[in-house]
């Protein structure tokens, strides 16, 4: 997974449980349109503790692993 893809993820992941994001912003005090734009990927200036919260909050976790050296078609194409 890209960084750019992390949002679009959680994005899906928090509709799949049927919060909204007025929902998940209140509980976790972040600004609405901060989260709208990581969403998209617009921008990606969340903190590391605001995510962290956001992903325990949606069930999920972050993992790091060693970037395969298989490029993808993405890196084809670019």
């Amino acid at each position: 997974m890209e960084i750019y893809d992390l949002g679009p993820a959680i994005a899906q992941r928090r509709k799949a449980l049927g919060i909204t994001q007025e929902a998940l912003c209140k509980e976790l005090h972040l600004s609405r349109v901060t989260l709208s734009a990581f969403e998209t990927g617009k921008k990606l200036s969340l903190s590391l503790r605001q995510l962290g919260h956001i992903l325990k909050r949606l069930g999920l976790e972050l993992d790091i692993k060693e970037r395969s050296s298989t490029p993808t078609l993405d890196d084809l194409l670019n």
